[in-house]
């Protein structure tokens, strides 16, 4: 199992290079991304958040947003297949705003243009906000 997250983690180095190198490219939706989440927290009705990570949630780690296919395609090692659809899009100065809803959640994906994203989930009586970056394809 180390193994594998640790072949995971370099294949993710690789491909999230061009982000350091790059990170001024279109983040408006013309161009396919490749997104991260480094930080998720996970918060509940009574009030109490719980810092996590993607994998305590079961947030995806990686995924390849395709703005003109309307469609989100996880990466993650044994989720390849799973996919979901974006229903709404809305574009402004300052970031990329994508939305869907998914099992009986509702998501919004924010890009600003540097990149930097913030994913939130909603579902009954829980929540997840969490924190990564994107680099296009």
């Amino acid at each position: 199992m180390f193994q594998r997250l640790a072949i995971l983690l370099s294949a993710a180095l690789v491909l999230l290079a061009p982000l350091t190198a790059s990170a001024k490219g279109p983040f408006d939706g013309s161009k396919p991304l490749l997104c991260s989440i480094h930080e998720a927290d996970e918060c509940i009705e009574e009030g109490a958040c719980l810092d996590s990570d993607a994998d305590d949630v079961r947030l995806p780690a990686f995924v390849r947003i395709d703005i003109k296919g309307k469609k989100i395609m996880i990466l993650d090692e044994g989720r390849e297949n799973e996919t979901t659809t974006i229903q709404n899009v809305s574009k402004s100065d300052a970031a990329l705003v994508i939305q869907g809803v998914e099992a009986g959640r509702g998501w919004t994906y924010l890009i600003n243009r540097e990149g930097e994203t913030v994913l939130t989930v909603s579902g009954d009586g829980v929540a997840w906000a969490a924190f990564g970056d994107c680099t296009t394809l």
